[in-house]
């Protein structure tokens, strides 16, 4: 307040020192040029006197800039930006905090809104980081090769092989990585299974057991169709 009123009280010093310079010189020129000077220092009077009337019914009604939000979102110093990195990789340590804040804060706003401020805040923080970052390169600057290869061919690699790779692994042209599960012993049964309210009863019908099945060849295959044709 004590600010305002020494710019009030500079102001119309000021302006009536230039207004009385002006007033000489227009009754010695007598030009329009000294009327058009004149008009623009009244302009800007007017101008000023309206910010000066502007601010004074801001700290009236206690309108203030607020910095809310994470403390180390106010700067993009290293340090800041790495802890909000680690603030931001931890599992649900955000919502826990929007959650609290809101719990505790008097607020009109639901918790949704609450949780899309903060969303919003940290987008913009973001952009503010990515922002400054491409202040550091030269403009219309090509990318450098070596981000090509670490973030364009090493992802399109990762993702063929997700894609191609369990196709290519399970398939029978694979030879060489899987191994032939090779059946040498199998077990046959019958059972009736009778369930009733107070439990079940199982009885066992037929049981056959092969304990080595013995690997054929292509040409006992085929003699065993031929033996099964006669």
């Amino acid at each position: 307040k004590i600010l305002l009123v020494v710019h009030v009280i500079l102001l119309h010093c000021l302006f009536i020192e230039q207004w009385s310079r002006k007033v000489v010189r227009k009754e010695k020129m007598k030009s329009d040029r000294s009327l058009i000077s004149m008009s623009m220092l009244s302009g800007f009077y007017v101008l000023y006197l309206t910010y000066l009337a502007l601010s004074s019914l801001q700290l009236k009604y206690d309108v203030h800039v607020m910095r809310g939000g994470l403390r180390f979102c106010h700067s993009t110093d290293i340090g800041s930006m790495l802890v909000f990195k680690a603030y931001s990789a931890i599992p649900f340590l955000n919502e826990l905090r929007v959650i609290t804040d809101w719990t505790v804060t008097e607020t009109s706003m639901n918790l949704f809104m609450w949780l899309k401020l903060e969303d919003a805040h940290h987008s913009l923080y973001r952009t503010r980081l990515d922002m400054e970052g491409r202040a550091l390169t030269e403009p219309a600057s090509a990318r450098p090769m070596f981000e090509k290869v670490y973030m364009g061919v090493a992802l399109l690699l990762l993702l063929l092989g997700l894609l191609v790779g369990p196709i290519i692994f399970f398939s029978a042209l694979n030879t060489f990585m899987l191994v032939p599960s090779v059946v040498k012993s199998a077990t046959m049964s019958v059972d009736v299974k009778v369930e009733a309210t107070y439990g079940h009863r199982a009885l066992n019908l037929y049981t056959a057991v092969q304990d080595y099945i013995e690997n054929h060849n292509e040409s006992s295959a085929q003699d065993f169709q031929k033996r099964l044709l006669d």
